[in-house]
């Protein structure tokens, strides 16, 4: 739950105190979180084609 309090939060508020990790942890969240979705998507539907082609071959 702490990981979506930071990227709940815009990383303007979130950096209020003008240090640069408090700024740079929302701002990676932020920017990194698509990435993970399209992996998890990706490799699901990899497993799943897999799955497919070997209940055709058989």
């Amino acid at each position: 739950m702490i990981a979506f309090s930071y990227v709940g939060a815009c990383p303007f508020c979130a950096g209020q105190d003008n240090q640069f990790s408090d700024i740079l942890i929302p701002v990676g969240l932020l920017l990194g979180s698509p990435f993970l979705v399209v992996g998890i998507f990706v490799t699901i539907v990899r497993k799943q084609n897999k799955m497919e082609e070997q209940s055709e071959n058989e």
